[in-house]
């Protein structure tokens, strides 16, 4: 079962840490502009073997639910012989 990430904001400029509200991308206390960066609970980093795809790096990274059916395909996938073949709509379309 997925648990979201527990991290918090800071404003690099300030230092002042705050909660994310979802697309947060500046400190609204801010008197100027700054950097906002995420600051993680876990600070060692440590991929999680039981999620898919990159949802083994949630530690590290600000979510909060998995997307259904984002991580189906492994991250080193690659494009089979077959899907380039002539036929393939991947090489005949025109730009």
């Amino acid at each position: 079962m997925f648990k979201p990430t527990n991290y918090q904001l800071e404003n690099v400029g300030t230092g002042r840490i705050f909660s994310d509200e979802g697309w947060t991308l500046a400190d609204p206390e801010s008197p100027s502009p700054s950097l906002v960066r995420a600051v993680y609970e876990h600070r060692q980093f440590n991929p999680r073997e039981e999620l898919k795809g990159l949802y083994r790096y949630a530690d590290w990274m600000p979510i909060q639910r998995p997307l259904h059916g984002s991580s189906r395909l492994p991250v080193s996938n690659t494009v089979s012989p077959q899907a380039l073949s002539p036929a393939s709509p991947l090489t005949s379309t025109r730009i």
